[in-house]
């Protein structure tokens, strides 16, 4: 499906609720997220769409994410004082800051 078609060309499932190229499926993309947290899809419907690595929670999935990156700064590093410059990943550098 469409879903799929997005996460084939951007690599995830995390499509923006205002995506200007299918304001549709930004737009049921949001109303999976909500109907997913509310427990009102099917285990069907619950086990496809995490099937192709949906997440019903984008910003834990990308906190989680960078809380890993951290772990191995301070493995490499032996503190977490990441520069908001990181060369290596800007983003963690933010993130910390």
């Amino acid at each position: 499906g469409e879903l799929e078609e997005y996460k084939r060309e951007h690599g995830h499932c995390n499509v923006p609720q205002q995506y200007k190229e299918n304001p549709q499926l930004g737009s049921w993309v949001n109303t999976q997220r909500r109907f997913y947290i509310q427990n009102k899809l099917s285990s069907e419907r619950i086990e496809a769409l995490e099937r192709i690595g949906f997440e019903s929670k984008p910003e834990e999935a990308s906190w989680w994410k960078r809380f890993g990156e951290l772990e191995e700064y301070k493995q490499g590093h032996g503190h977490c004082n990441v520069p908001r410059g990181y060369k290596e990943n800007s983003q963690l550098g933010s993130w910390v800051n």
